[in-house]
């Protein structure tokens, strides 16, 4: 046999059979990735096109695909695309729109393949989903949360909860003045809601520094904003003067950290008190904490909510939130973010907290401040400012404007 009809026969197989096999690594710098096939484009008799993808550990695949059009007649004998991942398969041979699948753990295997001279496409976007993104906000705790104290002693009483035993928390609306230390920051003239905040000590609400407003007032033990019957424990005060700190930057919202000092004291009782402010730091990596707030609980008609709402959130690694703000340097010291799947702080929480539950004080220890975050209940997560990092600056605003000291566990 020639050379000449050895590549002429070598041609016809090659147009008679077509294999492809293609390896997809995504990662963080390569999160997605388009896959596309033509059967216009190519004329081969059998097909079998092969796509592996592969995500780092920990992580997991979406694929979505918009159109696939595969074949003329609906017969899976002919034509065929099957995706694997470690524990699925699903075999598609007619039209379909709109197909949304997910990886069970870091691979998923793409293939297709045709007998005969059908033509068709299909077009998909294979994307990494990040741990974080997994993340599913935690039902609200035990009923016990907060009642009777722990072993360990505070400075002065605390970060109590003024709660019926016994009832099952959902996770969205609270108990009437559940967390006796919450704070709505409103115009003074108009009433209109600015922000959250907390109780440090009678004189003294924790907020961010970007909540300032003048005129402003401060409104205690109140649960429902529309109603003025539901609790008896609802106080308004007007706010004397507002310090933010000193380094604070509304371009780059470091340092976003403030305190309203009151025009007369709160009156502490049952429904009414203080927050605990933390001693040291405590390690909350991959934990959940809880944030409390009458912002907006639906993005895309801004409504806020009128009742005091509570959920669960998980602190995500700094490295990986600064991922979601490449705009923005974020400070691993001075800030942590949170997130949970569909949940998050929105406009109008703002300056409220984010509470740790001490297992040995049985107290609500106040470690962070809502500051800023994107578009509500996106894949971004929430950034605030963390507690612990400015207690010494807390308390030397409170010792300035009055000879007073905030609550914390008592350390050895």
């Amino acid at each position: 046999m020639s050379i000449l009809w050895f590549c002429a026969i070598l041609q016809l197989a090659f147009s008679f059979i077509m294999i492809r096999n293609k390896n997809i690594f995504l990662n963080e710098n390569q999160t997605e990735q388009m896959i596309e096939y033509s059967g216009n484009a190519e004329n081969s008799f059998i097909t079998f096109y092969k796509w592996n993808i592969t995500a780092p550990p920990k992580h997991t695949i979406e694929l979505y695909c918009d159109d696939i059009y595969l074949f003329k007649t609906n017969n899976c004998s002919k034509v065929s695309l099957i995706i694997y991942d470690d524990e699925t398969r699903e075999e598609f041979c007619e039209l379909k729109d709109n197909l949304k699948k997910k990886s069970v753990k870091n691979k998923m295997e793409i293939k297709l393949w045709k007998l005969g001279f059908t033509t068709g496409n299909f077009r998909c976007q294979v994307r990494l989903v990040l741990p974080y993104l997994e993340t599913i906000a935690e039902e609200s705790g035990s009923s016990e949360y907060g009642l009777n104290e722990g072993p360990v002693s505070t400075t002065c009483p605390c970060g109590w909860s003024s709660k019926f035993i016994g009832k099952i928390v959902g996770g969205k609306e609270t108990q009437i003045n559940e967390y006796p230390f919450m704070v709505i920051l409103v115009d003074r003239r108009s009433n209109a809601r600015i922000c959250g905040g907390t109780i440090i000590t009678p004189l003294h609400v924790l907020t961010a520094a970007h909540c300032q407003w003048s005129p402003m007032s401060a409104i205690v033990g109140e649960h429902d904003f529309d109603q003025s019957s539901e609790t008896n424990a609802t106080v308004k005060i007007d706010v004397k003067y507002f310090v933010k700190h000193s380094q604070f930057s509304l371009n780059s919202l470091q340092y976003d950290i403030a305190i309203a000092i009151l025009k007369q004291e709160i009156s502490f009782n049952r429904d009414v008190g203080p927050v605990c402010m933390p001693s040291k730091k405590p390690d909350l990596g991959n934990q959940y904490i809880k944030a409390l707030g009458w912002g907006v609980i639906d993005p895309d008609t801004k409504i806020s909510s009128n009742v005091l709402r509570e959920v669960n959130l998980k602190v995500i690694n700094t490295e990986t939130c600064s991922k979601s703000y490449n705009e923005m340097r974020l400070n691993s010291r001075s800030q942590f973010c949170t997130y949970a799947k569909k949940k998050d702080t929105c406009q109008g929480d703002s300056g409220g907290p984010l509470l740790w539950l001490d297992p040995e004080l049985n107290r609500y220890t106040e470690i962070g401040i809502v500051s800023y975050g994107k578009k509500c209940a996106t894949n971004a997560p929430g950034v605030n400012t963390d507690v612990y990092y400015f207690i010494d600056w807390i308390q030397s605003v409170v010792r300035a404007s009055k000879d007073g000291k905030v609550c914390m566990r008592e350390e050895n």
